[in-house]
């Protein structure tokens, strides 16, 4: 009994908060009447705070479980290494802004396919934050490998987008849906908040060759990837969404037509790596 309130007890706080969350909301998923209170549906989309509880909500017993375990694991690492402030932070912006990407995507889908609405009508659950923990552990071990069931090992970088594979065939097979929509969401907004936006040690974002974009994908696609994902870093630019200065008002990056146009050479590689 003393291990296990000694090993609660080394959970941190803003961990502890969002599992409580978690196993609150799946009891009271049970009673109808407070389904439509936790998920975030396009009929009630002025209730705001449920941007904020479908993030944690699943109705599935076993999912929950998995979830609740998987979130345990990887949370606390990241609170003990941010602070609470800052993990829940990171959580909140993950999950409100992938269920607003989720439904942008879904009114996209059935815009252009005519599916019924009335499949998968709901979204929630844990499709987001989990993948967006992987991008940040991507962000601080990239090299290490992580073993499934003795069969194959991982590396932590490739992560991310293997989960994002392992989506799009559950997505294909017809077992999942808003959920590959949540995956790559949660991906995408916590690499670019990672990348551009949180602060650590004084710094502002982590434009680290390890951390680009395109070192989400083994080396042979990345050329590949580059003129797009640099038209993309062009665009935000334009747009102020992000900054090309850090905090001494130096450029992270010369011109990226000269960083693409001159890919192959040697004495350009690292700079080439850093676009985004």
């Amino acid at each position: 009994m003393f291990k296990t309130n000694a090993s609660f007890r080394n959970i941190p706080q803003g961990t502890r908060l969002i599992l409580a969350i978690t196993l609150i909301e799946h009891l009271l998923g049970y009673f109808p009447e407070f389904f439509p209170l936790l998920v975030s549906t396009r009929e009630r989309m002025y209730w705001v705070w449920t941007f904020i509880t479908a993030g944690f909500y699943e109705p599935n017993l076993i999912m929950c479980i998995l979830n609740f375990f998987s979130f345990l694991l990887s949370a606390k690492y990241h609170e003990h290494s941010w602070g609470s402030r800052e993990f829940l932070k990171f959580v909140f912006i993950v999950n409100i802004t992938s269920i607003l990407l989720t439904h942008f995507a879904s009114e996209i889908e059935y815009t252009i396919s005519f599916f019924p609405r009335g499949f998968d009508p709901w979204v929630g659950g844990f499709s987001a934050l989990l993948p967006a923990l992987t991008v940040s552990f991507k962000q601080t071990i990239p090299e290490h490998k992580v073993t499934f069931f003795k069969i194959f090992a991982l590396r932590v970088k490739f992560l991310p987008v293997f989960g994002i594979f392992v989506m799009l065939v559950a997505f294909f097979a017809g077992f999942i849906h808003n959920q590959l929509y949540m995956g790559i969401s949660g991906t995408v907004v916590s690499w670019a908040y990672l990348r551009f936006f949180k602060y650590a040690d004084g710094n502002k974002g982590d434009r680290s060759d390890t951390f680009s974009f395109v070192s989400f994908f083994p080396e042979f696609i990345q050329p590949l990837l580059n003129p797009f994902i640099n038209a993309i870093y062009k665009l935000f630019l334009i747009s102020r969404i992000i900054s090309n200065v850090n905090e001494l008002g130096t450029p992270y990056l010369q011109d990226l037509d000269s960083v693409v146009s001159s890919y192959g050479k040697n004495d350009s590689d690292a700079e080439r790596r850093r676009c985004v």
